[in-house]
């Protein structure tokens, strides 16, 4: 009697349901002993991480992938807005899929641990910060050095835990800001890192309102539209390229934007070279006097 070839079963799909767990148990309320928490389900936990591969491939017969020679393998990176580069991981392809990748190529997922992140992240020619969990929604930052001391074997027991003001402290950097004259809610505080996409929800009847406030304006050259994420809190964020500072342009915007915000905070920025390079990443603004009729 002919034997029955057993079939393979499908793997199954990657949840991580105890570390989404930890992250909302700190959203709740931040401490040691919650952070801890989250630090142990992450080195337990497999990440899906975006890669781009420069060519399209199909598996074989036995379901494995033989890449060509010269196929080129890059993980995508996400930016903050003091121009620091992390690489983004996920619990789940419902928040992989909230990130918009528009490098060229041929977009996959595929599976990580923390441990696995250890050569990457030792090599020199590596840019990355750290690694970011879901940063398109809980936004969680593990900075390079905390993930190399946790792949090389530190008892997450003896990992100083700081306070998010004594983090804020001690990596304060120069932040992506209203100008100072005109202070906008939503706007980043120091310490904190923002990531910038397209909206995933396009308000129109805001887009349009901004829109037709900047029509005409004497000293406004360009306008471009971004959502921001930072600690897990969304924000509509505005560039704002004007022909010299002009405070009441700014403030302007955002009169404008915030009624048909629906309760999302605005955030309006002066255009510089660094935010066009962090925030703006060469997406078509919403206004650009050139192209006016």
């Amino acid at each position: 009697m002919a034997s029955k070839k057993k079939q393979k079963k499908a793997a199954a799909p990657i949840q991580n349901k105890a570390l989404k767990n930890a992250i909302a148990a700190l959203k709740t309320g931040a401490d040691e002993e919650k952070f801890k928490a989250f630090l142990k389900e992450a080195m337990k936990s497999k990440l899906l991480v975006p890669v781009i591969f420069s060519s399209e491939f199909k598996p074989d017969a036995t379901g494995r992938v033989r890449l060509d020679s010269n196929t080129r393998v890059s993980f995508v990176m996400v930016n903050t807005t003091n121009g620091k580069s992390f690489l983004p991981a996920f619990t789940d392809f419902e928040e992989a899929k909230k990130l918009k990748v528009s490098q060229e190529g041929n977009l996959q997922y595929v599976v990580r641990t923390l441990k696995e992140y250890e050569n990457m992240l030792e090599d020199p020619r590596n840019t990355a910060e750290g690694i970011v969990i879901n940063p398109m929604n809980e936004n969680m930052v593990l900075p390079k050095p905390l993930v190399l001391a946790l792949v090389k074997g530190q008892d997450i027991a003896n990992i100083q835990v700081r306070t998010p003001e004594q983090r804020a402290q001690e990596q304060a950097q120069p932040q992506i800001q209203p100008q100072p004259q005109t202070p906008v809610p939503g706007a980043v505080p120091p310490g904190m890192q923002a990531v910038y996409s397209e909206p995933r929800i396009y308000p129109t009847a805001l887009v349009n309102a901004v829109y037709e406030y900047c029509v005409g304006k004497e000293g406004l050259s360009r306008v471009w539209m971004r959502q921001q994420l930072a600690g897990g809190q969304v924000a509509f964020a505005f560039v704002v390229e004007t022909d010299k500072p002009d405070p009441e342009l700014l403030q302007g915007i955002h009169d404008a934007a915030a009624p048909l915000a629906k309760e999302v905070p605005v955030v309006v920025m002066s255009y510089s070279e660094k935010i066009e390079e962090a925030v703006v990443q060469g997406t078509v603004p919403l206004y650009d006097r050139e192209l006016e009729f």
